[in-house]
């Protein structure tokens, strides 16, 4: 990629230009240059003779900066320099470097901006810079026998079994898989363009609700029409996972309706942190029984033997 020095660019088009590096970056040389750009827009200085909407701002300082003793003419104080960004951009910046920071391994270096910006806790360590599972599990393997290694095997699965959040491989397909990214997986699809989804800045959210009681699975033995298709098909399967039924026994006998929404986004556009609540939490809130995932990507992955493939999105 092509890097542009700060000093050609405005403070505000600097941090623009940092956020889309970010959303688009593949190395760690183009993080590099996000840090850098978002540390040159917050420690830059307003241009003495700005143009912006700071006109204001500046005739009050030129007041406060002036003094009259009343036996000779005003004498003015030092005027300080001024971030060229205001308080919004300035804390959104400041924000996204604090993240960047975080997730670089570099928490101690976040903490004085985020306490200066007003925050007192963030999410920990391990969320934010959490090591790749593959390279944990391939470490601990080296160094442990045969015995250690199955009995580590039971204790993972016996943490998963009574875990609240559960990942299920291969949950769907590959006819499903197929379908759904014909569908969702291009940013240029239909579905994307009809709703004017956007990522930076986010479009307004947006969902659909199916009535479970008319999401029907087409038989031969039934003949009963599948009223909301294919969708209302993956909705169906996820009611009658097993292991979904086992961890939420209320599922069947509570569940009214069915929310759905669809993201394109990639990895470090984020997303903040919430509990699902039924239309936002108007009118009171509403939790549903269950939140599901169904990821139609995925990483490339290398099981122990070294073998390479690519793992189907499931629910989680």
């Amino acid at each position: 990629m092509e890097y542009t020095t700060g000093s050609n660019l405005s403070p505000v088009d600097a941090t623009i230009a940092a956020r889309k590096l970010w959303l688009s970056a593949t190395a760690q040389c183009d993080l590099d240059e996000v840090e850098r750009l978002y540390r040159w827009a917050l420690s830059s200085k307003e241009p003495e003779h700005s143009s912006t909407n700071h006109q204001h701002r500046d005739d009050e300082d030129i007041e406060k900066n002036t003094t009259t003793n009343g036996d000779g003419p005003p004498k003015k104080k030092k005027k300080s320099g001024r971030c060229g960004l205001n308080k919004t951009q300035f804390n959104q910046a400041g924000e996204k470097l604090a993240l960047l920071l975080c997730q670089s391994g570099r928490c101690k270096k976040a903490k004085k901006g985020l306490t200066s910006m007003g925050f007192t806790c963030r999410l920990a360590k391990e969320v934010l810079d959490y090591p790749y599972e593959d390279e944990s599990d391939q470490s601990n393997t080296n160094h442990e026998d045969d015995a250690t290694v199955a009995n580590n095997t039971e204790i993972k699965e016996k943490k998963a079994s009574t875990a609240i959040c559960q990942i299920v491989d291969g949950f769907l397909s590959p006819e499903e898989l197929k379908r759904l990214r014909s569908v969702f997986e291009s940013p240029t699809a239909r579905y994307w363009t009809d709703h004017n989804y956007a990522v930076e800045p986010p479009s307004p959210y947006f969902s659909y609700v199916m009535p479970l009681a008319d999401i029907c699975v087409a038989t031969e033995s039934n003949g009963k029409k599948r009223t909301f298709g294919f969708i209302g098909d993956l909705a169906q399967k996820i009611m009658e996972c097993p292991l979904v039924n086992e961890k939420f026994p209320k599922l069947q006998s509570k569940a009214n309706f069915v929310e759905f929404w669809a993201h394109n986004r990639p990895h470090a556009s984020g997303h903040q942190m919430h509990f699902d609540s039924d239309d936002e939490g108007r009118g009171g809130i509403r939790n549903p029984i269950i939140s599901t995932i169904i990821y139609i990507t995925a990483e490339n992955t290398t099981n122990n033997n070294g073998e390479h493939g690519r793992a189907t999105g499931g629910p989680s």
